[in-house]
């Protein structure tokens, strides 16, 4: 665990304002994907596909390790603890995020349309573990008691690969916008 310190630490060393302006507002985009998430708020898992595209937006726009788990763990912030949530409430989404930062390790990958879509599953996968299989075990009432736990797991993967193709776009969509170095748009006009 030390070691995983250092290391985070030394590729945080110089990160600038810009870096933590960007995951204050992927943070905010988060929490605000959630009340997005609201809208058709009798389907399992449906929000996914709203916040899963922030996770991996920010991932491959700060290209910093953690960055995912950051954004998860103050977006989870402004969305859970006003509403009562303690740390239960949070731990899904920055399990979530930590997946995301996992699957992109190499800070590039999720630009590869099945690595974001496998990103945007195990997300959703990760924070249906933590609401649902605690439920089963305790014999709780949860959201699969109506549909089954396969069908809302089901869904899950389904808002997961919604979510992760959405991403995909946005990521996609954000590279081709960017000026490559190599057709001289670093060079100076005269």
């Amino acid at each position: 665990m030390h070691a995983l310190t250092l290391k985070l630490r030394e590729e945080w060393r110089d990160a600038v304002w810009t870096d933590a302006a960007l995951v204050l507002l992927f943070s905010v985009l988060f929490w605000a994907s959630k009340w997005a998430g609201k809208i058709i708020d009798e389907l399992p898992g449906h929000s996914g596909a709203f916040w899963i595209p922030v996770l991996l937006v920010s991932a491959c726009t700060v290209r910093r390790p953690g960055v995912s788990t950051l954004t998860a763990m103050l977006g989870g912030l402004l969305w859970c603890f006003p509403k009562g949530g303690g740390a239960g409430a949070l731990a899904p989404y920055v399990a979530a995020g930590l997946l995301v930062d996992v699957v992109n390790r190499s800070q590039n990958r999720l630009a590869l349309l099945p690595v974001a879509l496998a990103a945007g599953v195990l997300a959703h996968l990760a924070k249906f573990g933590f609401h649902n299989l605690p439920r089963l075990i305790l014999g709780a009432p949860s959201d699969f008691m109506t549909v089954g736990l396969a069908g809302v797991a089901g869904l899950h993967v389904l808002f997961g690969l919604i979510g992760g193709l959405a991403g995909w776009l946005l990521i996609s969509i954000m590279q081709r916008r960017k000026p490559s170095a190599s057709n001289g748009a670093g060079a100076q006009p005269r």
